[in-house]
């Protein structure tokens, strides 16, 4: 757990962090259930951990939450798990991938309409970690105007583009070409790339050549065409964006306002019965009570 509290206090450091991840896609199914109650666990250490760092410190909170493989109906009993707990071992939102969407696509095709209500009972922040299918290119992004629909927005709140940097495979918004460097053999012809034919803009750095491909146009396009989108006026996390926390407590508190919910009880009793008992902690909590108090004296 060392590790993971050194992360958090790094990560803590950046105003743009809005929260961390206790595990990503840990449960794929089969065997990997039974970690079920130590993810609980992890999320119960780290929050128990933030809390000890902000009182000695200061250092503000991250809300805690876990990355799934898939929006699969076990992922769902998961979720349910997870954001039932204590308040102390909760989640405070759930992220996966979604690439269901393969342009040209609408929301039954896609499979939008089935997760809307598969999801519609989630108590807490939801949206997808990666999405942008490829199965044609340049990526139309026309999904992400669906994803910031009133019809998506009731129950995801949005969703990350996977990838900004092209590197290995074919996912990136942007790219470079590296600056050619003193001893490279003359007439030496740089490897093809099948995106180089959806090259929109090009732009010389230090760096090299920046390369913005067709896909950062029109998922730029796509995100203009969001603005005008009414927001739903139900959703709490529109009330919490009015209220005062924002302006006192910083961006991160709005997502604890949104996840400070009483634990469904209807939610716990319908987990599968591999769902064990939350671990007890291996973290010896006196020794960081005592580093921390040794930190305040420096």
């Amino acid at each position: 757990m060392d590790y993971f509290f050194r992360t958090l206090d790094v990560m803590a450091e950046f105003p743009n962090t809005l929260g961390a991840l206790a595990a990503y896609k840990a449960v794929i199914g089969g065997i990997t259930e039974a970690c079920t109650p130590v993810i609980a666990a992890v999320v119960r250490d780290l929050k128990k951990y933030m809390k000890l760092k902000y009182e000695a410190t200061g250092q503000r909170i991250l809300p805690i939450g876990y990355c799934a493989a898939t929006t699969h109906p076990r992922d769902k009993m998961i979720l349910d798990y997870l954001s039932s707990q204590t308040e102390a071992e909760r989640i405070d939102f759930w992220t996966c991938e979604g690439y269901s969407w393969a342009s040209p696509a609408d929301m039954e095709s896609s499979g939008y309409n089935r997760l809307i209500e598969r999801y519609e009972s989630t108590t807490i922040p939801f949206f997808f970690s990666e999405y942008g299918n490829t199965p044609n290119l340049p990526r139309l992004f026309d999904e992400t105007i669906a994803l910031y629909s009133p019809q998506m927005t009731r129950v995801f709140s949005g969703g990350f583009v996977y990838k900004f940097w092209h590197g290995a495979n074919p996912y990136g918004l942007v790219g470079t070409l590296p600056a050619r460097e003193e001893g490279v053999t003359p007439g030496e012809v740089q490897q093809p790339d099948r995106r180089d034919a959806y090259v929109a803009e090009t732009r010389q750095t230090a760096q090299g050549t920046l390369r913005i491909f067709q896909d950062f146009m029109n998922y730029k396009a796509s995100l203009e065409a969001t603005k005008d989108i009414q927001p739903n006026n139900d959703r709490a996390v529109t009330h919490a964006l009015n209220s005062d926390l924002v302006e006192s407590s910083g961006l991160a508190h709005v997502f604890v306002n949104r996840c400070s919910i009483t634990p469904r009880e209807d939610l716990v009793e319908e987990t599968p019965a591999y769902v064990g008992q939350v671990p007890e902690s291996c973290v010896d909590w006196v020794k960081i009570e005592d580093n921390l108090e040794e930190w305040l004296l420096i």
